[in-house]
């Protein structure tokens, strides 16, 4: 309903396409209404694919642990979707296309099923993650110089460069999540009211 009336406002009809790529969210493959909307699209197939994945896995939950075959398939995805975007732009004719080399769900896969295994060692294996619960502003820093080459995104680069950015991405930005996860909010006074909205909308974004 939204695309419809978005379509009809902007460009005087409705876009019969749009509508059907917005309905299927299939923006990520062919492009809708919203420019951004690709995002949501992978999110989409990422989550129905995970609890397909994780149904799958938990067929016969009386053998137990079987919830620790999770990071194994996480990871191979991490390998898998960097070769995959590397072959994609590899083959690349004329200048780095966006929607082409980023935008693909099998080619962005990777950036959230990093998010799952973040979360996966931060609920099963903690103690792993102790290593960056000190020098909190060094790995901050970190994760910044990690995510600063996408800023160099629109300049000529090689397929190579195209492959790593989202993993740098992720990367950079799940270090400075985790280390804001050991911040403790404030209690009281001005800090806890600055910090109640993004709390509050962090909580039930999802």
């Amino acid at each position: 309903l939204v695309t419809a009336i978005y379509d009809e406002a902007v460009r005087g009809r409705v876009n019969g396409t749009h509508l059907f790529h917005d309905i299927f969210f299939l923006q990520s493959y062919r492009v809708g209404a919203w420019p951004h909307a690709w995002t949501l699209a992978i999110e989409v197939h990422f989550y129905i694919m995970l609890a397909l994945l994780l149904a799958w896995l938990s067929r016969n939950p009386k053998e137990g642990a079987w919830l620790k075959r999770l990071p194994g398939i996480l990871c191979g995805v991490l390998v898998a979707v960097f070769v995959a975007r590397l072959i994609n732009s590899g083959v690349r004719t004329g200048n780095f296309n966006l929607h082409r080399e980023i935008e693909p769900t099998h080619l962005h896969l990777d950036v959230l099923a990093a998010g799952v295994l973040l979360r996966y060692l931060f609920n099963y294996h903690r103690k792993a993650l102790a290593v960056f619960e000190r020098g909190k502003a060094l790995w901050v820093g970190l994760g910044l110089l990690l995510v600063y080459p996408s800023a160099y995104i629109w300049q000529p680069h090689s397929a190579c460069f195209t492959a790593l950015i989202p993993t740098l991405n992720y990367l950079g930005f799940g270090l400075i999540l985790f280390v804001a996860t050991q911040i403790p909010f404030p209690t009281g006074g001005m800090g806890k009211w600055l910090i109640w909205p993004f709390d509050y909308f962090g909580k039930h974004s999802y």
